[in-house]
């Protein structure tokens, strides 16, 4: 059966189910497994019935058909585009049924993001607002872009090993997120932006900024070199427009800024995230001509998940609940920005339409 709910009914059916997630996170439930479902359960269920939403679904569900009834094996081009994929790609089309695909996908873009917060990143009181955050952007940004979805949901993860100085486990992370879509690569040096004594030298960072700035700008040489001309047309590729998501994120990152020594109090680790921001607005003017640029900067800015919650804690007691309800005032209403009601585009994420 397929289906289509109204413009209102849209709206509220995405902030329901987020919602949920997030009141889940926010609660007080002991049982560890009970509050892990109760977090996933309802925006993996709106990730799995939703039908043409997103701009690349028809291209991915177009791809999972055609590997449906074909014997599970691995040619030379599986191997070297995104072979973990594929490998789950394949083995969801032994189902036959879509919706088992966009079930494992889901689970893989936000589970491991749960897993750092409940895990490591131990801030209950504000922890619910990042995971809030993170649906309404990095999720949604997964429907349509799959594969690099659920790479920055383990480059995501893989932070937890940058701050706790675990090589192996970092690179090992990072290298599952590649071996899903191969822009992942680009993370690797953020490594480098953090040291056993919660302190780099300015000199440093900048260098290893540059050094990050540098392998972008030559990413039309790289994708040839690495990755067999892969990426090589649309890295090298031109498309301009109003650039907004700069705009905004220059915006956001200042506001970083201006706190810093208030979100340095509060944790030494935002440190590694402000430079992070940073580096991602950097790469977003390299990309004011370049899509695939801008989209590699989504491995960085989405940090802001953690540092704009912590923003609440910078002001006073009586504040707080204020900050707060401005804070998820704001997250809603850049989601209805960012995806408009477009009954007449047959991707668009309003109305939301659905497949059971």
């Amino acid at each position: 059966m397929v289906g289509e709910l109204s413009l209102i009914g849209s709206y509220l059916f995405y902030i329901f189910c987020f919602g949920c997630s997030s009141i889940a996170a926010k609660s007080n439930i002991k049982n560890k497994l009970l509050r892990f479902i109760l977090i996933i359960v309802f925006p993996i269920f709106l990730a799995t019935i939703r039908y043409n939403v997103g701009n690349d679904y028809g291209s991915y569900i177009d791809g999972f058909n055609l590997l449906v009834g074909k014997d599970f094996e691995f040619g030379r081009i599986d191997l070297i585009e995104n072979p973990l994929f594929y490998f789950f790609e394949k083995l969801s089309a032994l189902t036959g049924n879509d919706r088992i695909f966009l079930l494992w996908t889901s689970l893989l873009s936000f589970v491991p993001v749960v897993l750092f917060f409940e895990n490591y990143w131990k801030k209950k009181d504000i922890n619910w607002i990042s995971i809030f955050f993170y649906l309404f952007t990095a999720v949604l940004f997964g429907f349509s872009a799959i594969k690099q979805g659920i790479a920055m949901a383990f480059t995501f993860y893989s932070m937890r090993y940058v701050l706790e100085r675990k090589p192996f486990k970092f690179f090992l992370t990072v290298f599952i997120a590649f071996l899903f879509h191969s822009s992942a690569l680009v993370f690797f040096p953020v490594y480098f932006l953090w040291n056993s004594r919660d302190n780099i030298s300015l000199l440093k960072k900048i260098s290893i900024i540059s050094i990050s700035v540098l392998v972008v700008i030559n990413l039309n040489f790289f994708a040839g070199l690495f990755l067999e001309g892969k990426y090589e047309e649309y890295t090298g590729s031109s498309v301009y427009g109003k650039n907004l998501s700069f705009w905004l994120y220059l915006g956001i990152t200042l506001l970083f800024i201006l706190f810093r020594k208030k979100l340095l109090l509060l944790d030494k680790r935002n440190d590694l995230f402000i430079i992070m921001m940073i580096l991602g607005v950097i790469l977003l003017i390299i990309g004011f001509t370049n899509a695939f640029t801008k989209r590699i900067a989504e491995y960085f800015l989405y940090v802001q998940v953690i540092l704009f919650p912590q923003l609440i804690n910078c002001f006073r007691e009586q504040d707080k609940p204020i900050v707060t309800i401005a804070l998820i005032v704001y997250i809603v209403l850049l989601f209805t920005v960012a995806y408009p009601y477009s009954p007449d585009a047959e991707l668009s994420f309003i109305p939301f339409r659905f497949k059971l």
